[in-house]
Parts: structure tokens; sequence; C-alpha cells
């Protein structure tokens, strides 16, 4: 089981977000098979679309990507 800290950042409209990181997580899983970077992709997708007024560009979750920390159960979660 993993766990994923998201990047900090000012939510502007969450409308879409889940979707996103469905479609981020997605993508990232059919490019690469592993389970860590798709969830660090789709977490990233989220929050992208949630810091902004429409649905997240790539370029943004490229970026926001790099902030996110993934982490297994056991390695625990900083808060």
């Amino acid at each position: 089981m993993f766990f994923a800290q998201a990047p900090k950042g000012k939510a502007v409209n969450t409308v879409g977000a889940g979707d996103s990181l469905l479609a981020g997580f997605l993508a990232a899983y059919v490019k690469s098979s592993d389970i860590r970077s798709a969830l660090q992709y789709g977490v990233a997708s989220g929050s992208a679309t949630a810091f902004a007024i429409d649905l997240c560009e790539k370029k943004h979750a490229d970026i926001l990507a790099e902030e996110v920390i993934v982490m297994k159960q056991n390695e625990g979660c900083e808060a």
C-alpha cells in the first residue's frame, strides 16, 4: 500500500480534480507499469486541476509531480 503527500498550493476549483487524478494515474501506469510513479503523477494531475481555474495542463502536472512524495505504508508520511 502506498500513500502520497500532495504538493502545497491554493485550491481554486476542485471540480474535476478526482477525474484528473485518475486520468494522470492511468496515463502514467500505461506508460511505465509502475504503481508508485503512477500514483505520484496522478496526485500531481489532481492537484494541478485543484490549483487551476479549469482543468490542469500537462506542463503543470509535470512540475507538481516532482513535489509529490510517495511512500510505502511502513515508511510513514509527513504531516
